[in-house]
């Protein structure tokens, strides 16, 4: 793709085919979204009306943010797009580099994180990785947060696959995990977990506190609810 320092270079949403550690991808790059009040041109319009369908189409969104120029109001509408769309999500802090380069490492941390909590409160959940795309730093990190988030219900199922239900036969499968963010839930965003299922009714409240258990483990969570929806898989699917 064409790459350019001027704003509005990219003009569409790309989708990119990746292989990473014989894992294949689809990386969609997506037109850089300025407010409302800024585009210039329908083409403009057109190219964040893009961007924000790649928004909604994506398994896990990446909020690429310019950590030198601090978190921007564009920033969080964009960030406000992804938790009204109950999209899984990582914290992308680039040129990390040049943020405060002659304070320690760990003094910058903090004061990323501080930002990015105050500034992104309504996605909490969503980790954040300090990157320089530039020196190509922390790059491998976010590959390795995308298969933490994806693994974690498959990884609680191995560990502890899901016993036959009392009186019958079968056995619960969990073909598909994903999570949504229920709309009632406006100051502290409560993550809904949706599992897809062969059959929600085998999906037992002994399993349920397990792979509740699971979660906390992974992403500690002080206060906040695990909350299961199953959704049976039918014939169409």
């Amino acid at each position: 793709t064409i790459v350019s320092n001027v704003a509005g270079t990219t003009r569409d949403a790309i989708d990119i085919p990746y292989l990473h550690d014989g894992q294949p991808y689809v990386l969609i790059d997506t037109a850089g979204m300025r407010p409302r009040s800024r585009r210039d041109t329908s083409v403009e319009v057109f190219s964040a009306m893009r961007s924000e369908k790649a928004i909604r189409r994506a398994d896990i969104c990446l909020l690429v943010i310019d950590i030198a120029a601090g978190i921007t109001q564009q920033d969080r509408r964009i960030a406000g797009i992804i938790a009204e769309e109950g999209k899984p999500c990582i914290i992308i802090v680039n040129k990390f580099d040049l943020f405060h380069p002659n304070a320690s490492r760990k003094d910058r941390m903090a004061e990323v994180e501080e930002q990015v909590r105050r500034e992104l409160f309504f996605i909490s959940y969503a980790p954040f990785i300090a990157t320089s795309a530039k020196k190509a730093e922390g790059v491998e990190i976010i590959f390795k947060v995308i298969t933490r988030i994806r693994r974690l219900i498959q990884l609680a199922q191995q560990m502890n696959p899901p016993g036959a239900a009392s009186g019958s036969a079968r056995r619960l499968k969990i073909y598909y995990a994903t999570t949504a963010v229920d709309p009632k839930y406006n100051t502290i965003p409560v993550p809904r977990y949706v599992l897809f299922v062969n059959d929600k009714s085998l999906l037992t409240d002994s399993y349920s506190q397990y792979l509740r258990n699971k979660i906390r483990e992974a992403y500690p969570a002080p206060g906040i609810p695990v909350i299961f929806s199953a959704r049976s898989r039918v014939r169409n699917d």
